[in-house]
């Protein structure tokens, strides 16, 4: 599945994963422009997911550079969105960065989602979350989102896919100046989420009492709600149902190749 879809599989050593990052982000620019087709790149800037093993590592990696921790969420590390955002920007006309916040219901203050709705909850006990809630926003990147200077990389974008590689990935590096900027904005958005997500542990909604979406932003006065976009922020409700019972084997269909064979092998030893 991964395949597939076409993950980006990275070994955790920035300086290698660059290079690699780098080729990959380009050949995805350039698939885009030549077939016309809208590119997507999903990332989570936490890197993991929330739990009672990695709570504690959000905590110490606060501790040890001097920010205030999270409630509900982890805390972002920036290089990955930073250096793609940075890849794509120039390649990209009209790129959009869309922010995703997900909730799930029934579970309690302190508690997981993984621990509460897992594989064998879900597809062998019947247990579903009875509804999965979704706070979507979306950022233009280049009017939105601080990247700093990227002119020269945008003026030269031709003439850099005769780069090496080291080269090309080199020419997306940031200045410290740029790469604290983007890490405090970036941070700014994760404590809007954690304040969402806490305003969905006391109401189990991301709206507010008049049913227009909302989010949280600081200011001056403190923490404010502010709505999304003005009167343009809608609430949709999309129920998820099977077209047909048939459907649920198309879950597993994809291990067949595997399943078939491993099934025969088995046979034949038995004989």
């Amino acid at each position: 599945g991964m395949q597939c879809y076409h993950f980006i599989f990275m070994a955790r050593q920035w300086a290698s994963d660059k290079l690699y990052l780098s080729d990959k982000l380009s050949a995805l620019a350039v698939r885009a422009q030549l077939l016309s087709t809208p590119l997507a790149l999903m990332i989570f800037p936490e890197g993991t997911l929330v739990s009672k093993d990695t709570r504690p590592i959000s905590k110490k990696f606060a501790e040890k550079t001097g920010v205030a921790d999270m409630e509900h969420m982890l805390l972002p590390r920036s290089t990955g969105l930073f250096y793609c955002l940075r890849s794509l920007s120039p390649q990209t006309p009209n790129l959009n960065l869309l922010d995703a916040t997900i909730a799930y219901e029934g579970i309690p203050r302190g508690g997981y989602g993984q621990s509460y709705y897992t594989l064998r909850s879900i597809y062998l006990n019947g247990i579903p979350p009875p509804r999965i809630h979704v706070h979507l926003r979306m950022y233009n990147v280049q009017r939105d989102v601080p990247l700093g200077d990227l002119t020269e990389t945008a003026s030269g974008a031709d003439a850099k896919k005769q780069l090496s590689r080291s080269q090309r990935a080199k020419d997306m590096d940031a200045s410290p100046a740029e790469t604290t900027i983007f890490d405090k904005w970036l941070r700014s958005r994760w404590r809007e989420k954690d304040a969402l997500l806490e305003r969905f542990l006391n109401t189990e909604t991301f709206e507010k009492h008049d049913g227009k979406a909302v989010t949280v932003a600081d200011t001056s006065a403190g923490k404010e709600e502010i709505y999304l976009a003005g009167s343009t922020s809608r609430t949709y409700e999309l129920p998820l149902n099977l077209q047909s019972k048939l459907d649920i084997f198309d879950a597993f269909s994809y291990f067949v190749a595997i399943i078939v064979p491993t099934a025969i092998w088995m046979l034949w030893k038995r004989l």
